[in-house]
Order: structure tokens, then C-alpha cells, then sequence
């Protein structure tokens, strides 16, 4: 399970709890956060908000019957 997000740029793909597969839409100037939808912000270790764990990865995590990646 990788919630490291610090190398992504935006277009680049995430996968979320929240929404399943999205596409980063945009990367705030501080590189802190980075948008995945219009509703959604991560920062660069996954997190949402004050959510206690990752909710954002590069894969899904073991488990989660993910759907593919849209394209």
C-alpha cells in the first residue's frame, strides 16, 4: 500500500476510497495538497482533511476490489 504522493503531477492517476480512480486535477503552488476531483484534496501522504488514515494511493490497497483505472 503506497500513500506516498509526492511525486505525482497533475493528469497523473490515484486511486481514493472516497471516489475509486481519479485523475489529479490540480497540484496547489505550496506542492501540499493536490486535487483529485473538484471536491477532494490529499495531501502528499494520502490524507484527507483530519482523517486519521491515507484514503489516497498510487495502487489500491490489498483487499479493495478496485475497479480498472478509467481512461
Amino acid at each position: 500500500m503506497n500513500s506516498d504522493l509526492s511525486g505525482l503531477k497533475k493528469g497523473d492517476w490515484v486511486w481514493t476510497i472516497r471516489d475509486g480512480w481519479v485523475k489529479i486535477c490540480e497540484l496547489s503552488n505550496d506542492g501540499e495538497y493536490l486535487m483529485t476531483t473538484g471536491n477532494h484534496g490529499y495531501d502528499l501522504g494520502g490524507f484527507h482533511g483530519n482523517d486519521k488514515y491515507p484514503s489516497a494511493f498510487l495502487e489500491p490497497p490489498e483487499g479493495f476490489n478496485a475497479e480498472p483505472k478509467r481512461r
